[in-house]
């Protein structure tokens, strides 16, 4: 599993290339069955992020894996569902509690 997580504040364009760079290359080495996005700290998502978190699900699907987005703010679950990602991609509003201990597919990754 990869986990993106640490951000705090806003994820917009400015943002975006060097998520872009630090995701796609995480899910392309690591290639975990899941990555969970971990959006408790953050404040503000725009379009270019959304757009880069149905990048990443593309790029997982292809292969089988999967994205879960966890914490997201009112209205980051708000934006999530009128974009129709919850329709596609897990979405856990409260954490997702992970079972302790990691396997090889478990590599834990922060926001750049």
């Amino acid at each position: 599993m990869s986990t993106f997580s640490g951000r705090v504040g806003e994820l917009d364009f400015v943002a975006t290339p060097q998520l872009r760079r630090a995701w796609l290359a995480a899910v392309e080495r690591h290639r975990p069955e899941r990555s969970v996005i971990d959006l408790g700290e953050v404040t503000f998502i725009d379009s270019s992020v959304l757009s880069l978190v149905a990048t990443v699900h593309r790029r997982q699907a292809e292969r089988g894996g999967r994205v879960v987005i966890t914490n997201p703010s009112c209205i980051a679950l708000e934006v999530l569902a009128i974009m129709g990602i919850d329709q596609v991609m897990e979405v856990h509003p409260a954490e997702l509690r992970l079972v302790e201990g990691r396997g090889s597919d478990e590599t834990p990754l922060d926001f750049p």
